[in-house]
């Protein structure tokens, strides 16, 4: 396991921290060696601000014709990736 990838994740609401802040000693995965040290702490004010802000520059781009959307593997990647198929009649798989 790739320990650098691994976080336990505290949430906060605080007026002054940034989005995320990383902790000082990396989390080994196990929860009873979660110290205060090697949490990584998720400020969802800021995180919420951030959000909000990103998608006023994209509608205001947008509105100015600036936007321009690149899509690795092309607008079909997305369609594959993203697309949810729902069968009204609930069967699964092929009709006979």
């Amino acid at each position: 396991m790739d320990t650098s990838l691994t976080h336990i994740f505290s949430l906060n609401q605080d007026k002054n921290s940034p989005v995320v802040t990383l902790p000082n000693i990396p989390w080994d995965g196990q929860y009873a060696n979660v110290i205060p040290e090697n949490v990584t702490y998720i400020n969802l004010r800021a995180f919420g601000d951030l959000v909000e802000d990103i998608y006023a520059q994209i509608i205001r781009l947008a509105s100015e014709s600036n936007l321009e959307l690149i899509i690795a593997g092309g607008g079909q990647s997305l369609l594959q990736k993203y697309t949810v198929l729902i069968n009204p009649t609930g069967s699964i798989g092929h009709d006979a």
